[in-house]
């Protein structure tokens, strides 16, 4: 039985069909404008290929067709990818243009805030200091200034002094060197009292538990209980016994 024609509803056979699809003109890609023309013909095809029946002898007519279609395909996306990229295009120039104009626009605007600011501040600061600073409060800052530095460069002094004195005060012999002179260690104050030993043999015949005491004052040592214990306490504090043995009694030493 004869396919009917999808349109209206009526058979119509194979030959038809195909005398009708002979008599379609195919519109060349490069003629065609705009999507929609390419789409409206897509659906022409569509329809000649609904018509055509189950003949063989269709089967070249189909197969032509068919080609066609995929070949307008191709072109249908081709022309979409086209028109993506134009679009992309003018959206990034308008916001690039759109941008620049913001720009301008407000640039003047930013550029007065920012001088404005800039000159508060700087008013602000003055204020601080007065409209006009005497040269007098520069120079008593600067001297105080100057002083803090050549205290703290004083003490400095002071702590390496006495840190080379306890190093070679370390390399004495308690037994052998008792007629070596001491390194001296000096006060906070820069000073070396006048109580410090000169050698190890004045410092054990010397000095008794009342004289020990009185040195121990003059460098803001803390006296222990037994004389026995002052004694040791001083050699570590100049330096005679090693670096670990001084640290359980050097809580106060310079």
């Amino acid at each position: 039985m004869p396919p009917k024609n999808p349109r209206n509803g009526t058979s119509e056979t194979s030959d038809s069909a195909i005398s009708r699809s002979s008599s379609v003109t195919v519109v060349s890609p490069a003629a065609r404008d705009t999507v929609g023309d390419i789409v409206t013909h897509l659906q022409e095809i569509n329809d000649l290929i609904d018509g055509l029946g189950a003949d063989p002898g269709d089967v070249p007519d189909k197969k032509i067709l068919l080609q066609e279609l995929s070949k307008l395909n191709q072109d249908v996306n081709k022309i979409k990818l086209d028109q993506d990229t134009q679009v992309k295009a003018i959206k990034d120039d308008i916001q690039k243009k759109t941008k620049n104009e913001i720009l301008e626009s407000v640039g003047d605007k930013i550029q007065a805030s920012v001088v404005e600011a800039v000159a508060a501040e700087t008013k602000r600061k003055m204020q601080i200091w007065g409209e006009k600073p005497h040269a007098g409060e520069l120079t008593q800052a600067l001297q105080g200034t100057s002083d803090e530095n050549d205290v703290l460069l004083g003490k400095a002094k002071i702590t390496l002094e006495n840190s080379l004195s306890r190093h070679a005060n370390s390399t004495l012999d308690i037994e052998y060197d008792r007629n070596t002179n001491l390194k001296t260690i000096k006060r906070k104050d820069g000073r070396v009292s006048e109580l410090f030993p000169l050698n190890l043999g004045e410092f054990f015949s010397q000095y008794d538990a009342e004289r020990l005491v009185h040195l121990f004052k003059e460098y803001d040592l803390r006296p222990l209980e037994k004389y026995e214990e002052n004694l040791t306490r001083f050699l570590m504090f100049i330096g005679m016994l090693p670096t670990s043995a001084r640290r359980n009694h050097s809580s106060d030493d310079m």
